[in-house]
């Protein structure tokens, strides 16, 4: 039985959802070749389809998250995973909660998972540039998040062509804001923000 025709025998029932993601999240935790069965198996498709259905379930959409980053786990699967519709549903929840902090701290790994492919960083590039200008401002924002923040930045600019869109944005002065005026004595935070700065600005001559 495919996973997709599992999840839909369940009847999307929150509690048994919520136990089947765990469940899932806990079997990706393996060598890469029983991931590529779990891929066979199609498991991204189940995958977001009960997402979909239990979006607002935070523990289905943690351990959603954490299945979706360690399934991207090379380039091909995150290429494959984006082509499943996996990109569309997180940064729709990102959209959708870009105030919400917690989820944002959920999403983001498994986005910056997904740009290994760099059809899907260019994909989301823009959406995703503008999502972290806005949240790295907010002034809930701790070291943590920020830190996941920048992490995710600088993976997503390792690609040439994911770059493009930065300066329609005001990510770059927002980033250097924050790193100068609330995080100036946070390591942890300035090295991760400097390293996205240099990949955003390493691939081409722009004026920052």
């Amino acid at each position: 039985m495919h996973m997709e025709t599992t999840m839909t025998a369940l009847d999307f029932d929150p509690t048994r959802m919520t136990a089947a993601f765990r469940l899932i999240n806990l079997l990706d935790h393996s060598q890469s070749v029983e991931l590529d069965k779990m891929h066979e198996a199609d498991i991204t498709a189940a995958l977001v389809a009960g997402l979909k259905k239990q979006s607002t379930n935070r523990a289905v959409l943690a351990n959603a998250m954490s299945a979706f980053a360690l399934l991207s786990y090379n380039t091909d699967n995150a290429e494959r995973m984006g082509g499943l519709g996996v990109l569309q549903v997180i940064l729709k929840l990102v959209q959708d909660n870009i105030a919400n902090i917690p989820i944002l701290q959920e999403c983001f790994p498994a986005l910056s998972s997904l740009a290994r492919s760099e059809g899907n960083a260019v994909s989301m590039s823009e959406l995703a540039m503008n999502a972290l200008s806005s949240c790295i401002t907010n002034p809930q924002a701790e070291g943590r998040f920020l830190h996941t923040c920048f992490a995710f930045l600088a993976n997503l600019c390792v690609h040439s062509q994911a770059t493009e869109g930065v300066m329609r944005t005001s990510l770059v002065a927002n980033s250097l804001a924050v790193m100068t005026q609330r995080f100036v004595g946070v390591p942890d935070v300035l090295i991760r923000g400097l390293k996205a700065l240099e990949n955003m600005v390493s691939w081409e001559a722009q004026p920052i």
